[in-house]
């Protein structure tokens, strides 16, 4: 359910699936772009606006919408990814955490913020739903966790997440059918982005996904300017962008690139404009 004027051209069986979630209820709903087949399609962007609201959270009043079902092409393979947590028990969704599960990812993206502040308890709440997911979870953190990473992000992801770097915060991992992703921590940018760099241009190709927490484009939270830094080194060598930080979902593209922003694991909606 995402819009573009030229999806790279993939065979079926590179094909991937990169499927934002969201939650109200029982409702669930997801982003997804598959290669080759574009389940539906929206003009290129000419600006900074998103071209698509598809938001559902626990909290606040998303607008209505209508998805269609993406089928997995054959060979393909899943990569989940939400961001943005609820700020108590209440708003950490069981459902939502088992419908993860039950897509049996190759690989799960968290971007960020576990809310509110990073603390021991809000990473047990986090850990109580998707720990199990520990193993294939490439993660990044948010505003809200990295005050506190050294006793809430760092220790959950210490041990049994082996694609989690709790140093350098950047990190690659490469699966099974040859697509490659990145973490990298919007927090430590400036750091991380001569490795994003190399890592970008070490193969040819677009079949890369980055992750960060903060968008480099929305139509709802203000961006970081440094975002574009990222995104620039991304251009002609990735497929896609994934990240939180907004909480509500957004997807956009242009310079030939992908952005999905999903931040509604639990967190109160922001209104996209």
């Amino acid at each position: 359910i995402l819009g573009g004027s030229s999806p790279p051209k993939i065979g079926v069986s590179q094909a991937i699936v990169l499927r934002g979630l969201a939650v109200t209820g029982s409702t669930y709903l997801s982003v997804a772009y598959s290669i080759p087949s574009v389940v539906a399609r929206v003009p290129a962007m000419t600006n900074a606006a998103p071209v698509l609201d598809l938001s559902y959270t626990t909290s606040g009043a998303p607008p209505t919408t209508t998805t269609t079902t993406t089928t997995i092409p054959a060979n393909g393979i899943v990569v989940d990814a939400i961001g943005d947590g609820g700020p108590d028990a209440a708003h950490w969704n069981s459902p939502l955490a088992a419908r993860l599960r039950a897509d049996k990812p190759a690989a799960f993206l968290w971007a960020g913020d576990v809310r509110n502040t990073g603390t021991v308890t809000e990473w047990h709440l986090y850990d109580a739903n998707y720990g199990q997911l520990k193993p294939i979870t490439l993660p990044t953190p948010g505003n809200h966790d990295w005050g506190l990473a050294k006793s809430g992000y760092n220790v959950e992801f210490a041990s049994g997440a082996p694609w989690a770097d709790t140093k350098t915060y950047c990190n690659a991992v490469t699966l099974a059918n040859g697509w490659k992703l990145f973490s990298i921590n919007t927090y430590t940018l400036s750091a991380c982005l001569p490795t994003l760099t190399s890592w970008l241009r070490a193969t040819p190709g677009t079949k890369k996904i980055v992750l960060t927490h903060q968008p480099r484009y929305s139509g709802a939270n203000p961006t970081a300017a440094a975002q574009a830094k990222i995104w620039n080194a991304m251009v002609g060598h990735a497929f896609a962008l994934f990240t939180g930080h907004d909480h509500d979902t957004q997807v956009i593209e242009r310079d030939g690139l992908v952005q999905v922003v999903d931040g509604c694991a639990g967190a109160a909606y922001y209104p996209v404009t």
